[in-house]
């Protein structure tokens, strides 16, 4: 049995705790190039290490290839992990087959103009600058307009993104078995501006632009990838029919009693 390693940041005691591990239960390990990560198609299974950005990025990564990933949290919430690093001898149980796997819905995110194509599975966040003025956005979905909003910005979550920023910006907790989209606007000059969920079914089409043009909005995907977004520009999202997040379970611990000990 292979196991992928994945992370970002120097973890170099934990990295070589699972690497032992998985030597004295006669398996081997890859670490990944955080740059290609073309190995991962070698892998039986994709082991992240570190915080929850470092398991977002080893989660579409395993996507790709259709691998099953587990995060061992390093970072301060590890929200999305599985195990913690005293839990390290719990891996037995994937070499034992003795685990179940969460699916997690991701989005599609496609920039009209360009053509360029992302994958979200926490969010996709249009926000203007610091220096800039208040953004008016418009959502669309089957082309006619459901909120039109003046606001810093307006977050696009998963479920799975929910217990994130959207979170934080007041959206709501959504179990990440729900097939649904979460619209939540970023300080929104409205006393009326409520989150909304939508159907896991629909497809957006989002513009924003600014009073000035020389002002600045940008496109965010899992806090990760960044661009300037035009504001002739439209970009689409929708959950994604062709990708998704497997999630290895081997504690019984629920979506509930997670958030409990977590976030609470």
């Amino acid at each position: 049995m292979i196991f992928g390693i994945y992370y970002i940041e120097l973890v170099t005691e934990p990295i070589k705790m699972v690497q032992g591990f998985l030597k004295e239960n006669d398996c081997e390990s890859i670490i990944l190039d955080k740059n290609n990560p073309i190995e991962a198609e070698k892998c039986d299974f994709i082991i992240s290490i570190g915080g929850d950005g470092t398991m977002l990025r080893a989660a579409k990564i395993a996507s790709n290839y259709n691998k099953s990933v587990i995060g061992i949290n390093c970072g301060h919430f590890g929200y999305l992990a599985e195990l913690e690093l005293n839990e390290i001898p719990l891996i037995k149980n994937i070499i034992d087959n003795d685990y179940s796997i969460e699916y997690r819905k991701m989005m599609k995110v496609i920039l009209e103009k360009s053509g360029a194509e992302f994958i979200a599975l926490n969010d996709t966040v249009i926000q203007r600058s610091n220096d800039s003025s208040i953004a008016e956005i418009t959502v669309s979905s089957k082309d006619k307009p459901f909120l039109k909003v003046k606001a810093d910005g307006i977050i696009i979550a998963t479920p799975t993104g929910s217990t994130a920023y959207s979170m934080s910006a007041g959206g709501p907790i959504v179990d990440p078995s729900v097939d649904g989209i979460i619209v939540n606007s970023i300080c929104a000059h409205s006393l009326f501006d409520r989150p909304i969920i939508l159907n896991g079914n629909s497809e957006l089409k989002i513009q924003a632009k600014t009073r000035n043009s020389e002002d600045v909005v940008y496109l965010t995907v899992d806090g990760d990838e960044t661009i300037k977004f035009d504001a002739d520009d439209t970009v689409k999202i929708s959950v994604d029919r062709d990708k998704t997040a497997h999630f290895i379970k081997i504690k019984n611990d629920s979506f509930y009693s997670i958030l409990r000990s977590k976030m609470i």
